[in-house]
């Protein structure tokens, strides 16, 4: 599934959590971050939002539900960044990034400022 279609089912799945998104205006890229970043929300304006995911949470090892909850992590901030009450990965963020998680039946994992679990494929 493309990443851009992922992004839009997760943001309509928890758009009824705190502010909502307009999920079609979302932009987003898989980039081959030098380090261990997972992902990253980036609020230009509030009509450029962008969401940029690690490829390497794309390889076929990586489960789904790993790569939502980074997807739930970043549209947190994004919502974050909307409200005009980013706190980076503090109280706020992490009570509106569990709101979401629980929503869509994920365990809130993500919602931790490092998110280290399987994030390398495994070699072969």
């Amino acid at each position: 599934m493309a990443l851009q279609t992922l992004i839009l089912y997760m943001c309509l799945a928890t758009n009824g959590v705190d502010e909502p998104l307009n999920c079609t205006e979302i932009n987003s890229a898989w980039v081959p971050f030098e380090n261990k970043t997972l992902g990253a929300a980036i609020n230009f304006n509030p009509h450029d939002l962008t969401i940029l995911i690690n490829k390497k949470l794309a390889h076929p090892e990586i489960p789904l539900e790993y790569l939502l909850g980074v997807i739930t992590h970043e549209l947190a901030h994004l919502k974050s960044f909307k409200s005009g009450t980013s706190d980076g990965h503090g109280p706020r963020f992490v009570s509106t990034c569990m709101k979401m998680s629980t929503a869509i039946g994920l365990d809130g994992r993500s919602c931790a400022a490092v998110y280290k679990d399987k994030t390398e494929p495994t070699s072969q």
